[in-house]
């Protein structure tokens, strides 16, 4: 478990991200990856919303283990950082779980909170990703190993 200063930067880092590459897991266990814009977090939680006909869903239906990739844009290589989540994603359907995370995407995503005020939700599945392993790397704190730190929540 990392302190809680790290814990912090990791998530002040992830709500600074304007995408994310989500990985599933397809039949045949092959990776599918995917960018995806409708997310937030909350601390290390994250949230994502999807159409509830999507791939995604199917996926994570037979095998909720995901990654999630946040990497900022136009970074120097001097100061390159990324965070990775790996995870369980659950399906959020029940009050107040549903209700939290519709506010924190609400919050980041206006597309999100529109479809919601438009009364979309129905046609919305909303997952929570609770995170199992994090990985960090911020090339300012050296290279190789140095620029790793890596922990299970």
């Amino acid at each position: 478990m990392a302190d809680k200063q790290l814990e912090k930067e990791i998530a002040d880092y992830i709500a600074g991200a304007k995408w994310a590459v989500f990985a599933t897991v397809k039949d045949g266990k092959v990776p599918a990856l995917r960018t995806i814009g409708g997310f937030a977090n909350d601390g290390l939680n994250i949230y994502f919303s999807t159409g509830k006909e999507t791939d995604k869903v199917k996926q994570i239906e037979k095998n909720s283990n995901v990654a999630v990739f946040f990497q900022h844009e136009g970074q120097e290589r001097a100061k390159f950082k990324y965070v990775s989540v790996n995870g369980e994603a659950t399906l959020l359907s029940d009050k107040p779980g549903l209700d939290s995370a519709v506010t924190v995407l609400g919050n980041k995503n206006q597309n999100f909170k529109q479809r919601v005020e438009k009364g979309e939700l129905d046609k919305i599945a909303v997952y929570k990703i609770s995170p199992k392993n994090i990985r960090s790397v911020d090339f300012s704190r050296g290279s190789g190993p140095a620029s790793v730190l890596a922990f299970s929540v």
